[in-house]
């Protein structure tokens, strides 16, 4: 189901054939649907209409998810300390409402990954740790956990406060051999320790760890699609940053202009110009380094992060 026809069903409030899709998808599928449906879902739609009961798991997780993603409107140059008085009362209103509804969810099917994602996305930045807390131990409890919630867990830790290192043990600490697609997580604490930083310049190792994840993953085969997405918009961002454009637009190359449209809110840059700019840079770029090894150190070296 593409977000349009989910939008369509949503304004008309024909909650059955979207909760049927839900159900039957893979977590990150679910996921990616509900998130760019909450980026264009109007704040006036009647959502409690999507829930039938409160053992309704589906409806709760609808419901709340499509709250979170209308929650996040609310900002203004995406930063809380930025938000307008008025902004962040709205804001948090359907916040608030968002977390209860997950929470319920939760009650019923404890172990729901979907529901458990969006919970600890709508705890990333906490007034209140013992809610995160109990977020985080439902993701960590959580069967088919959707990759994002993997990340939201990653970014909720960042705004509490951890360090790059402890960030990036987060990140790389799902990889193997059979977790490409999880070098989105990488691949986002690269790119946002990059940003944090003020344009720091990345290390050789960390170039070197992500060209090695890049390679791996577009030498797979067989992975979940909205997975796959979330993990080449990443590394197109996060290599672009490192300067490696030419491994960059391999992975724009590969999503062939279906990646994740609110991967570009990322940027300061509108779509369109930062492709550009990325095809164009490594048109004109030096050779980039082959990595190191031919397979993936799970133990990457803590001095990578420092220097991302």
């Amino acid at each position: 189901m593409k977000a349009k026809q989910a939008l369509a069903l949503i304004r008309q409030a024909d909650w059955g054939p979207l909760k049927t899709f839900v159900t039957a998808a893979t977590a990150e599928t679910a996921y990616e649907l509900i998130k760019l449906c909450g980026e264009k879902c109007p704040p006036d739609t009647p959502l409690a209409s999507a829930i039938d009961n409160r053992r309704d798991v589906t409806g709760l997780i609808l419901c709340g998810g499509l709250r979170y993603g209308i929650s996040g409107r609310h900002r203004d140059m995406g930063q809380a300390d930025f938000t307008h008085e008025s902004r962040i009362e709205t804001r948090y209103y359907h916040l608030n409402i968002a977390a209860e509804l997950l929470g319920e969810a939760l009650k019923t099917d404890p172990r729901n990954g979907l529901a458990a994602a969006f919970l600890m996305a709508t705890h990333i930045n906490p007034f209140d740790k013992a809610q995160q807390a109990i977020a985080e131990a439902h993701l960590q409890e959580a069967h088919h956990v959707p990759l994002s919630g993997y990340m939201n867990l990653m970014l909720a830790h960042a705004a509490s406060g951890a360090g790059p290192e402890a960030i990036f043990r987060l990140a790389r600490a799902r990889l193997g051999a059979d977790t490409p697609c999880h070098a989105a997580l990488v691949a986002r604490a690269c790119y946002e320790h990059h940003l944090s930083e003020g344009c720091a310049v990345f290390s050789p190792e960390v170039k070197t760890e992500l060209l090695t994840l890049s390679d791996r993953l577009l030498a797979a085969s067989g992975q979940e699609p909205a997975e796959r997405r979330l993990a080449e918009g990443w590394l197109v961002l996060a290599l672009s940053a490192a300067g490696l454009n030419r491994q960059a637009v391999r992975h724009l190359k590969a999503l062939r202009g279906f990646e994740d449209p609110t991967l570009w809110k990322h940027s300061l840059l509108p779509p369109v110009v930062k492709k550009g700019l990325i095809r164009l840079s490594a048109l004109t770029a030096r050779p980039e380094p082959a990595p190191a090894t031919s397979g993936y150190r799970h133990s990457a070296p803590a001095s990578g992060a420092e220097g991302a």
